[in-house]
């Protein structure tokens, strides 16, 4: 298997965890507001989340990806029927990627405006790179999400929003997890 496989099926099981996640709850755990921790719904985190491989499909094809340009569809925020189709969606399309050469030079785009001129700057990158930051990005919002779930009395389970490479220490090293 070549390695961008490797980080694609990494995106992909992601993926699956989140539906799996959205399949075992339901839309007013999905959409509450939590003020006392001041957090936004969890729907959010995972709109923001799936906005993110939205753009990364969307820009590989023409080599530039602008992860500031998020189309933010409010309905995925709000419904898990949406979220639940959006990752289908875009499990289809990370699929498509084996087929695409893993140094393919991307132009990126994420929190790069100039202040106040309009100009955006634009990094260099690979789409190898850019998967390997979709996995960070996705455990990062995946965290949060099952602190919000946890508050909310919802158990996300002990490995939503755990590093793939804590999991594989723990199971190579028979490391007892210290979570939940």
């Amino acid at each position: 298997m070549r390695i961008h496989e490797a980080v694609i099926r990494q995106n992909l099981q992601l993926l699956a965890q989140g539906r799996e996640l959205l399949e075992r709850m339901d839309d007013s755990v999905y959409g509450a507001e939590l003020p006392h921790l001041a957090a936004r719904p969890v729907g959010c985190h995972f709109r923001h989340t799936l906005d993110f491989y939205d753009r990364l499909l969307s820009g590989a094809a023409t080599g530039r990806v602008d992860y500031d340009a998020r189309v933010r569809k409010q309905r995925i925020e709000e419904e898990r029927a949406a979220a639940l189709e959006e990752i289908e969606r875009l499990r289809q399309g990370l699929e498509a990627l084996v087929q695409c050469d893993p140094e393919q030079p991307i132009e990126v785009n994420l929190d790069n405006a100039l202040e106040g001129t309009g100009e955006v700057i634009w990094s260099q990158s690979t789409l190898l790179r850019e998967l390997q930051g979709l996995v960070s990005h996705t455990v990062h919002h995946y965290a949060l999400i099952g602190i919000l779930l946890k508050a909310k009395g919802f158990e996300p389970g002990s490995e939503f929003g755990v590093a793939p490479s804590t999991l594989e220490y723990e199971r190579r090293t028979g490391t007892l997890p210290r979570r939940g």
